[in-house]
């Protein structure tokens, strides 16, 4: 990486690469993933849903032409849910 970031082009191969360096960048890109979703999720505890967020399964609007609307839905309507 030196010849690159220095513009030394001497003909010389760069170094090799251990299997430590290999095993660091292995185990880097998982455990950054994972501090970014437990950063996230502090963040989401931390802040909380908006307070008026109201889970419901009652329809507020249907487009006409809509596959909604072909379903059978309807305002005012409630909806199946499969989740429990």
């Amino acid at each position: 990486m030196e010849s690159i970031e220095r513009g030394n082009n001497d003909g010389k191969p760069p170094g090799a690469i251990t299997p430590l360096d290999k095993i660091i960048v292995a185990l880097a890109g998982p455990l950054f993933s994972m501090l970014l979703a437990l950063l996230s999720a502090v963040v989401v505890w931390g802040v909380g849903k908006p307070e008026d967020f109201i889970p419901t399964q009652i329809v507020g609007e249907v487009v006409e032409g809509s596959p909604a609307e072909a379903a059978g839905l309807f305002p005012g309507g409630k909806t199946s849910s499969h989740r429990k």
